[in-house]
């Protein structure tokens, strides 16, 4: 579910008003969008100041926006839902039916991934990027991988930029602290151990850090300077290794291309000089 639906779920410091009211936001989740303040408290056997004090708590600023979340998040599940459904691979499939599963993936995740990133989160990181002295990205397994071609790509744009499967302490201690060095950690699940014993360290080292995981990285989050959120990952076995690459890569992908549009001048001229240099 999405971070509200999550609460809602969770009932933590919920009242037994708050906590029936949530079971019926739940139960009847495509409905509440459409309903008043005066609708859901008639249905839900509440009051309107019941339901203003929820959604308070909730951290919503009001009920509008209380209901155009719950919106954005039912339609998130129907579209998971929806892939679910679909049978994104069978025995029986032939070339174009995983084609067409292929691509469901591919819309769905990065529908999902925008729905849920903090963009002035996202532009702050770029901004580090960009200002960086160094740049490195830690990964493990299948996020090594991106986190090595994603340190390529910065690489291309006069970007120091390393990457990492594991936690050098030497490099650390011997570099020095650098006020505009940067770490970008990468985890699927947002729980990786190696990843929370890289970010302790770094935190401990007064490092600058960055983290893209799941939803569900609270400790990840805990030591990290900015978070971002990639999806909740609700696809059929055998296609997740696929969805949560798709969702990494497309925000280390954003960030590059974030980089290259805030000094995209500077960035032509480079590419038309090496394309010059070729042709020669």
């Amino acid at each position: 579910m999405g971070a509200l639906l999550d609460k809602l779920e969770n009932k933590e410091d919920f009242t037994s008003a708050e906590a029936e009211l949530a079971d019926y936001v739940l139960a009847q989740i495509r409905d509440v969008s459409a309903l008043t303040t005066g609708e859901l408290a008639a249905r839900s056997y509440t009051s309107k100041a019941t339901i203003t004090r929820f959604v308070h708590k909730l951290g919503m600023q009001n009920y509008t926006e209380f209901r155009l979340q719950i919106e954005r998040e039912a339609m998130q599940i129907q579209r998971a839902q929806t892939l679910l459904g679909s049978n994104v691979i069978r025995s029986d499939f032939h070339y174009s039916d995983i084609t067409s599963g292929i691509s469901n993936i591919y819309n769905s995740v990065i529908q999902e991934v925008d729905d849920n990133l903090d963009s002035n989160a996202v532009r702050r990181i770029a901004s580090r990027i960009m200002h960086a002295e160094i740049v490195d990205i830690y990964g493990a397994g299948i996020a090594y991988s991106l986190a090595d071609a994603a340190s390529f790509k910065f690489r291309t744009l006069g970007i120091p930029c390393n990457s990492y499967s594991g936690l050098n302490e030497h490099y650390i201690q011997m570099s020095g602290r650098k006020e505009n060095r940067i770490s970008i950690l990468l985890s699927f699940t947002g729980r990786n151990p190696e990843m929370l014993h890289i970010a302790k360290y770094l935190k401990k080292n007064s490092e600058w850090m960055a983290v893209i995981g799941s939803p569900h990285g609270d400790a990840l989050r805990g030591l990290s300077n900015e978070y971002l959120t990639t999806f909740n990952n609700r696809f059929a076995i055998g296609t997740d290794i696929i969805s949560n690459s798709i969702a990494l890569n497309y925000i280390l992908d954003l960030l590059f291309l974030m980089v290259v549009a805030r000094d995209y001048q500077k960035y032509e001229k480079n590419y038309r000089e090496i394309r010059g240099l070729h042709a020669e």
